[in-house]
């Protein structure tokens, strides 16, 4: 190999945070761990490449965000708590600015993801979750009504959480998320059921 051919590999391995390259007499590329940004850029790639359908996103959404917020309700600290309730206030705030609400709202389910405590599932959430913002489809599930609607699931989701009830968290939050799915879909169904 050529040493152009070397250092481009180098600087693509350093690009996704493989490694870490010191310059200088006693520097050097060393192996770095991956962290969970890596693994949710690369699941957000492969989501994005292979024109996975938003009904997919969503599905995987419906099976992982009921399991995040039981072990939110379950693991959160009193700091991760307030962000939640912050988030949720300028949630309600939103409800007349559509892509403020788009972004809060995300800010507030990757919130409670990172408030689970579990790694993975932390990662796979941050992946899907601007592929799922970005969908065209999204217009639809943005009308005034169904965004209160989602305030008011959001509000009994968080109660949960402050109550530290995980049941009553996954079951809340799986239907929010159930709903959602069958709203962006077409699919009939009362929009976000409480």
């Amino acid at each position: 190999l050529s040493r152009t051919s070397v250092r481009d590999a180098l600087r693509v391995l350093e690009s996704e945070g493989l490694i870490s390259t010191k310059v200088g007499r006693s520097g050097g590329s060393m192996i770095t761990l991956p962290g969970r940004e890596a693994v949710a850029r690369s699941v957000e790639l492969f989501v994005r490449t292979h024109g996975i359908r938003l009904e997919s996103l969503l599905g995987c959404r419906v099976a992982v965000e009921p399991t995040l917020a039981a072990l939110c309700a379950k693991h959160r600290t009193a700091d991760q708590l307030a962000e939640i309730e912050d988030l949720h206030l300028a949630f309600e705030k939103s409800v007349d600015n559509v892509s403020r609400y788009k972004a809060v709202n995300l800010d507030w389910h990757l919130a409670i993801a990172r408030a689970s405590g579990n790694e993975p599932l932390i990662a796979l959430m941050e992946a899907i979750s601007r592929p799922i913002r970005d969908a065209m489809d999204y217009q639809h599930v943005t009308t005034p009504d169904l965004r209160r609607t989602a305030i008011a699931a959001h509000t009994k989701i968080l109660d949960a959480i402050r109550q530290q009830d995980s049941d009553s968290a996954f079951r809340r939050m799986e239907r929010h998320v159930s709903a959602y799915q069958a709203i962006a879909v077409g699919k009939p169904g009362s929009p976000f059921p409480e």
